[in-house]
């Protein structure tokens, strides 16, 4: 049996949106009285690398890492062409301050 080498991705913080651009209004946090912020973990244009689908890269959230591992896994094994080959968008399912991350398979 050959085991199949797995790709790296480049994962890209594309952009963050906070309540306000998700409600149209800021949400307040219940037990502090205080605003949700806009995702504070990244930064837009901030670059991982993951070695593979199972590895988390350093520096990344645990959360968001979790929402995207069922989308990498999938592109890891399925040759997907939206919106172009290697490329794809997900999410983080934080439905308050969501983040946009493009997944790009690295072929070396």
């Amino acid at each position: 049996m050959v085991a199949m080498k797995l790709p790296r991705m480049k994962i890209t913080v594309v952009r963050r949106y906070s309540p306000e651009e998700v409600f149209g209004h800021p949400i307040v946090q219940s037990s502090s009285g205080k605003e949700i912020p806009t995702c504070q973990f990244f930064e837009d244009g901030q670059e991982f690398i993951a070695e593979n689908s199972f590895k988390m890269p350093d520096g990344f959230c645990g959360w968001a890492w979790r929402d995207l591992t069922v989308r990498l896994t999938k592109f890891d094994l399925i040759d997907m062409d939206w919106p172009g080959p290697d490329v794809t968008y997900v999410a983080c399912g934080d439905g308050v301050r969501p983040v946009i991350f493009r997944l790009e398979k690295i072929n070396d």
